[in-house]
């Protein structure tokens, strides 16, 4: 039987009679050149490993992170600590939060970076601002501006400036700073510091997001949400609105075409900027939407929209992408089911990358300690994890993550990490990947097959000069108890360097009325499963 089926998606049904599929650490990717059945229309190809850049010296959580204008730097936040990276990954503190665990998220408006961590909101503003000015006790005054946003928060100095003076309040022309002196007009530096959010109509958010030049944010405790003003990391007291769809707080929020989702505990709508007074944003018609998001940390973009898991009133944990103003289920059953076993989802958290055309919808559910990965181009799930000295199996190690230096970065979890996610690199930063294929059931009316053969092709001649991996080899197993237990181990060679003929390949297998055949490896190599064959004869009983 040539291709019967072996490479394929993670499928592990609430029944392991039905389904019994795990696809752990690959990836399926479909030839489109190919006819449907052809050996090798689908491929498994590992997933990418981590490589190592550097190490935060708050060695914490990794929370949150943001690539900036240009490109050329950008903000991560670290246990309470809030860094500056540029594209040789050299870090410097730039401030400390009010928290040190949990999601921060991050947006810019172009002139400043503007965070939320749950309890309070930030900003930072991107670069200096030089300006001319005096001081008289506690008022400056600027009388022109030559670079940059002044901003409250920032430290000026200057020729006769005390040093460690900041600026307190104030806006345009006229500023209170924190230490009274007199000082000539001269030309005044203004640098940035994390500076927390007092003003608007209430105080913290959990999500920020950035649209129209305006900063938008929720309050995670009502139905409010918020915006600054235009270009501003000001907030006006009455730039704010309740959502109209229902009750409940808002969860979260994104902006999405210009317009902003607000996603509630079991009812959504959209709002988009209307230039109205003192509010800029309204709500749109016929936008209401009957789902609410169960997880604030699942929302990520995915595509030209964005996908979270959703619930309602009538039940939960489903993952949808939105299609305009309709959620569309993105979920498998067999995800969802594998979800109803979760005490706790609330604090999934999810991120998105691109590489080599699959885009990935990586969602982690921390408490039940998983990952599943939703790729775009297939439609299709898999399973992410790190394999810890035991065997046993853990949530990847990525935590976010975002493209910068023309790389996809992650943080870890736990120690710091930021990492380069590479299709190159066939470990985790040293640590070995399980990697992990159960097909679907070969059964023929429960009648006895007889099994001559089963025949693995690998990409071969993959093996490595020296060490673990230069004579690379997977485990075959098989169930033929419809996937409660499995049988023995049996080592299967993929091939040394340079042997491109090598076959892995398993005879005498016995007979079954319902089999499942399972494949494992950890040799870091680069393991691709372009197809499986079988050889075999049917019974009559």
């Amino acid at each position: 039987m040539p291709d019967f089926g072996f490479v394929g998606s993670a499928y592990e049904a609430a029944s392991r009679t039905q389904d019994a599929q795990r696809l752990i650490n690959w990836y399926p990717e479909v030839d489109p050149t190919k006819p449907a059945g052809s050996r090798g229309v689908i491929a498994l190809y590992p997933t990418p490993g981590l490589q190592a850049e550097v190490q935060l010296d708050a060695v914490a959580e990794v929370r949150g992170m943001h690539s900036l204008p240009g490109g050329i730097k950008a903000i991560i936040a670290c246990g309470n600590i809030l860094y500056s990276i540029d594209t040789s990954y050299n870090a410097t503190r730039i401030g400390v939060l009010n928290s040190s665990t949990g999601a921060v998220s991050i947006t810019d408006n172009g002139t400043a970076a503007y965070l939320a961590d749950g309890t309070d909101r930030y900003y930072y503003m991107l670069q200096d601002a030089v300006f001319t000015g005096s001081i008289s006790g506690t008022t400056m005054t600027v009388s022109a501006i030559t670079s940059g946003v002044i901003a409250i928060g920032m430290t000026i100095s200057g020729t006769g400036v005390t040093s460690g003076t900041t600026i307190t309040a104030g806006s345009g022309t006229s500023w209170t700073v924190s230490a009274s002196q007199t000082v000539s007009s001269t030309t005044i530096t203004a640098t940035p510091n994390l500076t927390v959010v007092t003003d608007g109509a209430f105080n913290g958010a959990n999500t920020v997001d950035s649209g129209d030049n305006f900063i938008v944010y929720n309050d995670p405790n009502s139905n409010l949400w918020g915006s600054t003003d235009v270009s501003s990391v000001v907030s006006s007291g009455l730039n704010y609105a309740a959502t109209l769809s229902g009750p409940g707080n808002v969860i979260g929020l994104i902006v999405s075409q210009r317009q902003v989702y607000l996603l509630g505990e079991y009812t959504s709508e959209v709002w988009s900027d209307a230039g109205s007074y003192p509010f800029a944003f309204q709500c749109v018609p016929g936008s209401t939407m009957q789902h609410g998001c169960a997880a604030r940390g699942s929302i990520a973009r995915l595509g030209e929209s964005f996908a979270f898991i959703a619930q309602d009133r009538r039940g939960d944990r489903i993952v949808v992408m939105m299609n305009g103003y309709t959620p569309v289920r993105i979920s498998t059953h067999a995800i969802e089911n594998a979800m109803q076993g979760y005490s706790v989802i609330s604090d999934a958290i999810a991120y998105t990358y691109q590489q080599e055309g699959h885009e990935f919808y990586v969602l982690t559910f921390p408490s039940a300690d998983v990952t599943w990965v939703f790729d775009m181009s297939t439609q299709m799930w898999h399973q992410r994890g790190w394999r810890d000295t035991f065997n046993v199996l853990h949530r990847h190690r990525s935590n976010c993550a975002m493209q910068f230096n023309g790389k996809i970065i992650v943080g870890d979890y736990q120690n710091g990490y930021l990492y380069v996610l590479s299709r190159s690199a066939f470990t985790d930063n040293g640590d070995l990947i399980k990697r992990v294929r159960r097909c679907q059931h070969l059964t023929n009316d429960l009648n006895r097959i007889f099994y001559h053969s089963f025949q693995i092709q690998f990409q071969p001649g993959v093996g490595l000069s020296t060490g673990q991996g230069s004579d690379p080899e997977c485990v075959l197993r098989w169930s033929d108890d419809g996937g409660m237990t499995f049988g023995n181990d049996h080592i299967l060679k993929i091939g040394k360097i340079g042997k491109y003929k090598n076959r892995a390949m398993k005879r005498r297998l016995g007979y079954a009325r319902d089999r499942i055949f399972e494949v494992e490896m950890t040799d870091p190599v680069d393991a691709v499963i372009v197809s499986a064959e079988l050889k075999f004869d049917a019974g009559a009983s």
